[in-house]
């Protein structure tokens, strides 16, 4: 299973390649999915991922004062799975062994037109229409309202994904026979202390529990060992990354937002 932070450092490492090395992200994702054999469902989280950071990357990074337009070509979660079936398929057939070798074949000097017939005429090249060009101030405000409408959409995935989640945890929580959530609630807080707080809090509220006062301090001074690798825990750090997401999101869009209003 490949976990939210296994994934979070694949997404980085194919987004430092492109930001450092200008390979392309969907190259990336293929070279990153040959390496770490994932499945179509993974390579489309992973473009996901490397999409979402690439563009927050981008964006953090446009100095103050400058037109903050992000733009760049994304990974494309198809394109990367139809590269690598036909790698699949070119090493399942490789060909046949005169092409492989480039052995002799007696067809091969056999004129590919018969003769006394025309050439064919050369293809009309029909002049591109050229588009009108728009003054660069309103390009400008063009591209950070479309900008500004994919961190909207961005936002919405992540805040539907974060209703997902802690729908599931809920329903895995009142189910009978389950990990009890006090306990789950204790190994969750003492792996992630604060961080996990306000989201264990959040469950509480949907469970229908009180809130509860932790102390990360207390709960510290005996060692234990917790598997974070449990559906329960991988579900808390989906919700904890989706909460991240929608604050880096709504960061970015308020930047745009505050650019554009200056524009004006």
């Amino acid at each position: 299973m490949l976990t939210e932070q296994q994934l979070d450092k694949l997404a980085h490492q194919v987004v430092d390649r492109f930001l450092l090395e200008k390979i392309a992200l969907t190259d990336g994702v293929v070279d990153t999915a040959q390496q770490e054999n994932l499945n179509p469902e993974q390579i489309k989280r992973l473009v996901e991922s490397v999409n979402n950071l690439t563009f927050l990357k981008k964006f953090n990074g446009t100095p103050s004062g400058q037109d903050r337009v992000v733009e760049f070509e994304t990974a494309n979660p198809n394109a990367a799975i139809q590269r690598l079936l036909e790698d699949a398929k070119t090493e399942c057939n490789p060909g046949t062994e005169e092409a492989k070798t480039g052995a002799y074949n007696a067809y091969n000097d056999l004129p590919f037109t018969r003769a006394g017939l025309p050439e064919a005429l050369p293809e009309e090249k029909t002049a591109a229409t050229p588009e009108p060009r728009l003054p660069d101030k309103s390009l400008t405000i063009l591209k950070l309202r479309k900008t500004a409408e994919l961190l909207e959409e961005q936002k919405y995935q992540a805040r539907v994904g974060l209703t997902e989640t802690l729908e599931d945890l809920t329903t895995r929580f009142t189910r009978v026979g389950n990990v009890p959530f006090e306990a789950f609630e204790k190994d969750a807080f003492y792996n992630w202390g604060d961080a996990a707080g306000p989201h264990l809090q959040l469950l509480r509220q949907s469970l229908r529990l009180p809130l509860a006062d932790y102390n990360h301090a207390m709960m510290t001074k005996i060692g234990r060992v917790i598997d974070t690798s449990t559906y329960e825990m991988q579900q808390l750090q989906k919700l904890m990354q989706y909460q991240r997401d929608i604050e880096q999101l709504e960061n970015g869009h308020q930047k745009v937002a505050e650019y554009l209003e200056r524009l004006r």
